[in-house]
């Protein structure tokens, strides 16, 4: 997997929304993600970068739902 926007061990994530059809709201994710994980579900980042361990994010580009990073950039 290749590893965007990082630096040794760790990877950049944002926080997201996407629109939800049903609502007609946009939602913002329980979840951080990669800047292309974001482009690739047609989302918008939102907020602060944060960097986290490689290990912390899916070889999709995606945290745990509720994931807590420890500080921003």
């Amino acid at each position: 997997m290749a590893v965007i926007a990082s630096k040794g061990s760790t990877v950049r994530v944002y926080k997201f929304q996407i629109y939800n059809i049903v609502t007609d709201e946009l939602v913002t994710s329980t979840r951080l993600a990669e800047e292309r994980a974001i482009e690739n579900i047609g989302a918008i980042r939102i907020g602060v970068p944060f960097e986290v361990p490689v290990s912390d994010v899916d070889p999709e580009g995606f945290t745990s739902k509720n994931y807590s990073p420890v500080q921003g950039i």
